[in-house]
């Protein structure tokens, strides 16, 4: 690419419109994700929460820059559905002062890597919250400048490139939504086939209650639990000084594990042998099969249904989420319908083969996301190298 240079402040120019603010209006704030990742937008607010809260008009076509997170990547310019939207004097919006420089080409370039060198090199600082890109450290910025013409066709060469990019990364999340559903549909079809009778999950399943007495000198891996089904996950090892002064339980394999604060959310998993060894503290509770009457496998993914998190959601009373609290007695007395012992076996074998297939096809996906990610970034770099 051949092109002579320009100072930033000689053609782009600041341009920000201040926002009168009505009090009994409701007002929508924009937000940029780094790494290029676009515009995003804030939930309405009312004018009187905004207070007195400096905030400026966006319009299309605007060249957006976050003063504290440009320096990775959190740079776009603004389309349709930014119009009549609002941003914080924490946004910088720049328009081209002249004919001789192309909004949406210069986002590019500054999202390239000889670009962003430029940005970082405006936004001093030791840390990413005090790496602030300053006004006129941006605007005394030098950039190659080529053509108008050749600024529009590399913009339009990547803006077609980038919308395929886009297209990946939407099935990408439509393929995950679909992933995270499969096991809940599965469940739901093969119980309808089973005949299935309400049971009382004191009478399937028996607490599992094993105190460990914690050395405060000896090194110790503790347990969580994520909502949502995420699973289970282990936080890094400390000395037993340092893990808090709660009772803890040594934690079994092949044991149903449910967060006591948590259950409503869906913080419900089962123990693998990986999580043998580590401790948790009498906030989970740990539950196995009374004489094979159950299979965990398979109440784990039905805990994690509309009907068992309704259950487990009215099990759990109190106003407030910290006062939400399932016991172990309310928990047994949670009945649910249920197919027999065999049949139960059988789904939830079934559900832990799906569950393996699926983590395989997540990390093949997260791989070609990984992969998408450094192609954008790499079809960038070669526009502006």
């Amino acid at each position: 690419m051949t092109a002579n240079r320009a100072r930033v402040g000689d053609v782009l120019k600041l341009r920000r419109v201040p926002v009168a603010v009505d009090p009994a209006k409701a007002y929508e704030e924009i937000g940029l994700r780094s790494f290029g990742k676009g515009v995003f937008h804030k939930e309405p607010v009312s004018g009187a929460s905004l207070g007195s809260k400096r905030v400026f008009e966006i319009r299309p076509g605007d060249l957006l820059l976050s003063n504290v997170f440009a320096w990775e990547g959190a740079i776009a310019v603004a389309g349709p559905s930014e119009d009549g939207r609002i941003g914080s004097h924490r946004y910088m919006t720049y328009v081209p002062s002249d004919g001789r420089i192309d909004a949406g080409w210069a986002r590019y370039f500054f999202l390239s890597e000889p670009g962003l060198e430029l940005v970082r090199k405006a936004s001093p600082g030791s840390a990413g919250r005090n790496r602030t890109l300053g006004i006129q450290a941006f605007e005394g910025l030098e950039i190659p400048l080529p053509s108008i013409d050749e600024q529009r066709r590399i913009a339009g060469r990547l803006d077609g490139a980038l919308m395929r990019a886009r297209r990946i990364e939407s099935l990408h999340a439509q393929s995950r939504q679909l992933r995270s559903a499969l096991p809940f549909s599965v469940t739901r079809a093969e119980e309808e086939r089973l005949q299935r009778l309400p049971t009382r999950m004191g009478d399937i399943l028996e607490q599992v209650r094993d105190s460990v007495e914690i050395d405060p000198f000896s090194i110790y891996t503790t347990l969580g639990i994520r909502s949502f089904g995420k699973g289970i996950f282990h936080y890094d090892p400390r000395p037993g000084a340092e893990i808090g002064k709660l009772r803890f339980l040594e934690v079994g394999s092949d044991l149903l594990a449910i967060s006591n604060i948590k259950a409503r959310e869906g913080a419900v998993a089962v123990t693998a042998p990986a999580d043998v060894g580590a401790v948790a503290s009498n906030r989970f509770l740990f539950f196995r099969p009374r004489d094979g009457r159950a299979d965990v496998r398979y109440l784990h993914r039905k805990l994690l249904t509309a009907e068992g998190l309704d259950a487990l959601g009215r099990a759990s009373p109190g106003p407030a989420d910290r006062n939400r609290t399932l016991s172990v007695r309310r928990f047994e007395e949670i009945t649910l319908d249920l197919p027999g012992p065999a049949d139960q076996r059988k789904l939830g074998a079934w559900l832990e083969r799906l569950d393996r297939h699926l983590a395989e096809q997540g990390q093949l996906a997260r791989s070609s996301s990984e992969r998408l990610d450094a192609l954008q970034q790499a079809v960038m770099n070669n526009a502006f190298t």
